[in-house]
């Protein structure tokens, strides 16, 4: 009996295990490989750095294996450097004075561990919450000068390195130097909640939500870790509501100032803009928790229509030789990206954002504009095309099409952008960007909303014109016709999925350590749950949408 009762359990076990291998291996199986993406060599050979005052014996970039870095300087010079991102200063505790070569390796010259700062304070916060890292990449980040006799005689230079014996990163690297009071501080630190928070009223409050601006060094490292350039520029914190987020995202702005009016080589592959003067680096918290790669889906995608989309590529983000994660780099849309992409001289453009409101230049034009769709009817035809005389009239049409597909939940009340130029002839554009509220609802008929929003809130402009062309049967059909079209080519159900699985694999190397970093997403699993929902989207919106259409 006792016999038989062992043979049972050995049984129940083998057979539990067997399942569970099972469903393992299909669990498994739909995971990405995560496997490096190409062969990394790093930085190769020792090139030396002539420089004012000194030379520096080892080009910045990542390497396989760690050194001795050293610095020969003139008879009078001495060298100072620092390591926590402030300017040397000979006789301060946080600066050195250079007399030996400097160890690099994994472990970092100094252990700052600024990553351990909290830099959100609000709680039960979902996704904006603060967790510790589990672990944190270091490199070496120096800022050094040169002095004769306490005086300067150099510029303070930035030289970042990182040793990466293991493991490397599959995309390109920014590292950010900057002095750690102006970052870190309670009192000045921009990525704090510090003295301008409060505790009663947790939106809007804190340091992170100041105008404050403040000088920083760039470094940009090429996918095989060599030092593309360095500048200096200022550092803002981006975004509306997203500061609140452990992770920041950035603005970098190149100054005259500084030297250099424009980046010195563009960031983006197949860039056609040799003139870039801002951009920014992109949290994933600014996906509110939801599908943290589609707003850059949805801008590829959107590449193909007759939009104005910024360039965008993903990067690892250094702060003061901290690991900060992965962030999504894009051009600024601002006036002067559109100046850069149409050859425009930036004053003479007006961006127009929702109701009204002119964000550069002038909104007179715009506002006579839907002062004339508001007192006339635009089903008459007549009246329709004295109103199309205004608007690019397939980029208007294409915009309304990815913003209603894709079910953006924050339009048009909201990120309803359009510009133009004052040189003759030109027409009124709309800039399409923030498309974190897509992928939801797949049964939503957004255009249905949209038309809704408009006869109920006179007022909201963001919906002003679409729900006015809509009355106009002519335009209708047109739109309808391109609508159905787009379903069938650009944004068919294979073509949508097969960008959402380019992604995961492009992300999928490095997104492990991004979480051990920030908690956010959760896990590997979580974020393969987000993407087969993007995915589940495209397989189903092309029915409801085609019921959606066939109802106007």
């Amino acid at each position: 009996m006792i016999y038989t009762f062992r043979k049972y359990v050995i049984g129940l076990m083998a057979l539990t295990l067997v399942l569970c291998l099972n469903n393992s291996c299909k669990f498994f199986s739909s995971q990405p490989k995560v496997e490096p993406p190409f062969e990394f060599i790093g930085v190769q050979g020792v090139n030396s750095i002539i420089t004012d005052h000194y030379q520096v014996s080892h080009q910045p970039g990542v390497y396989l294996k760690a050194f001795d870095l050293t610095f020969k300087s003139d008879s009078a010079v001495d060298l100072y450097y620092t390591l926590n991102g402030r300017k040397p200063k000979p006789g301060k505790d946080y600066t050195f004075k250079y007399i030996k070569p400097l160890h690099i390796s994994e472990q970092g010259l100094a252990q700052h561990e600024f990553y351990r700062i909290p830099t959100s304070k609000l709680k039960d916060a979902g996704h904006f919450d603060w967790h510790e890292a589990d672990s944190c990449r270091v490199g070496n980040s120096l800022k050094i000068k040169a002095f004769i006799s306490d005086s300067s005689v150099s510029k303070t230079k930035v030289y970042s390195y990182f040793v990466q014996p293991k493991s490397h990163h599959s995309f390109p690297i920014i590292s950010l130097t900057a002095d750690h009071k102006k970052l870190w501080s309670h009192k000045k630190g921009m990525f704090m909640p510090g003295v301008n928070y409060d505790s009663t009223s947790t939106k809007w409050t804190g340091n992170f939500f100041m105008d404050w601006e403040i000088p920083c060094y760039i470094e940009f490292f090429s996918k095989q870790g060599e030092r593309q350039f360095a500048d200096k520029v200022d550092l803002r914190i981006h975004g509306l509501k997203s500061p609140m987020a452990p992770q920041k995202s950035i603005r970098l702005y190149e100054r005259k100032k500084y030297g250099n009016e424009y980046y010195s080589q563009s960031f983006f592959a197949d860039d056609t803009i040799t003139k870039q003067k801002r951009v920014v680096l992109r949290t994933f918290f600014s996906s509110w928790g939801r599908h943290i790669n589609a707003d850059a889906i949805v801008t590829e995608i959107a590449k193909s229509f007759d939009v104005d989309v910024a360039n965008s590529a993903p990067v690892i983000l250094y702060v003061n030789g901290e690991y900060w994660g992965i962030e999504n780099l894009r051009e600024k849309m601002d006036k002067q990206y559109l100046a850069e992409h149409y050859q425009l001289n930036p004053d003479s453009i007006d961006i127009v954002i929702c109701n009204y409101r002119a964000k550069s230049g002038s909104n007179k034009d715009y506002i006579e504009l839907c002062e004339f769709i508001q007192k006339n009817d635009l089903s008459v035809d007549s009246i329709l095309q004295t109103v199309m005389d205004h608007f690019d009239r397939t980029s208007l049409i294409d915009y309304f099409i990815l913003q209603t597909y894709f079910n953006n939940g924050d339009w048009p009340g909201n990120n309803h952008v359009l510009w133009k130029s004052n040189k003759k002839g030109s027409k009124w554009r709309y800039l399409f960007y923030d498309l974190d509220a897509t992928f939801f609802g797949v049964h939503r008929n957004r255009i249905a909303d949209a038309t809704a929003l408009y006869e109920k809130d006179k007022i909201n402009k963001g919906a002003l014109v679409f729900g006015n062309l809509m009355k106009n049967k002519k335009f209708k059909e047109e739109f309808l016709f391109r609508y159905r079209e787009a379903m069938n080519t650009l944004l068919a159900e294979e073509e949508v999925i097969k960008m959402i699985n380019e992604f995961e694999k492009l992300y999928a190397y490095d997104m492990q350590e991004h979480i051990h970093r920030w908690h956010y997403p959760e896990s590997m699993d979580s974020w393969m749950e987000k993407n087969e929902e993007m995915r589940a989207f495209a397989r189903d919106r092309k029915s409801f949408m085609l019921d959606h259409l066939e109802e106007l």
